[in-house]
């Protein structure tokens, strides 16, 4: 428990939430980053900006038939965000997306 704590601590926390409707389109603008253990700022709003369109940028990229798929749209929101933060900041924030179907 202490080491994910420290985990938690040193790299932060992301969560990316993506609403999707019943017929697997994504609905726009409402797509939203929540964060845990970034320090806010100028830079990491930038930060955040760019990682919200590239969460657009994955979700419009999935083609229709996969995006009822959510255990693969949150695998590639994860391992594209976590790539994005690690060159950005040198950290691995652990990525819990969320997907909403409405």
């Amino acid at each position: 428990i202490l080491r994910d704590r420290r985990h938690l601590g040193n790299n932060g926390l992301l969560i990316p939430i993506v609403a999707i409707s019943t017929q697997g389109q994504v609905i726009k603008n409402t797509s939203d980053i929540v964060t845990r253990g970034f320090v806010v700022n100028a830079h990491t709003e930038n930060l955040l900006a760019e990682a919200l369109t590239i969460l657009d940028k994955i979700t419009d990229n999935t083609c229709s038939k996969k995006r009822t798929d959510f255990n693969l749209i949150k695998g590639k929101i994860k391992t594209e965000l976590q790539r994005f933060f690690r060159k950005r900041l040198g950290r691995s924030p652990l990525v819990l997306p969320i997907i909403m179907e409405i």
